[in-house]
């Protein structure tokens, strides 16, 4: 007669490591997304508040910028003495004349005068 072996031991050590496997592996899906959700939601606020704060201080910071480094107020021209910058274009050579009113007994052509014509002009 055979001796059997005896393998109630090997059956018991193999049933505690398929237990220690089943443990050990990943946890169902509907459990990773409750954990993910719980997580997402503690970031969101943490993230929030640091959104907030870094949004804050940087308002501060262009506010203080602003402030300290703002340059002297524009000056306004006259407007009666502003000229358009192609005024130019629309003078002439003889312009004067025309914006001038003539006083009587004047003339704008010159008059020669002759000292040796009698009456003094031709």
């Amino acid at each position: 007669m055979a001796h059997e072996p005896d393998d109630s031991d090997l059956k018991r050590l193999f049933a505690a490591l398929r237990e220690e496997e089943r443990r050990s592996m990943a946890p169902s899906f509907g459990a990773m997304c409750a954990r993910a959700a719980v997580r997402a939601a503690r970031r969101s606020k943490f993230a929030a508040g640091w959104v907030v704060a870094a949004g804050a201080l940087t308002a501060a910071a262009v506010f203080i910028v602003v402030v300290t480094l703002r340059p002297d107020p524009p000056t306004v021209p006259d407007v009666g003495k502003w000229e358009s910058p192609t005024a130019f274009l629309l003078r002439s050579p003889g312009d004067a004349l025309l914006r001038d009113v003539p006083a009587l007994g004047t003339s704008a052509i010159p008059i020669i005068r002759f000292p040796n014509v009698p009456g003094g002009t031709r």
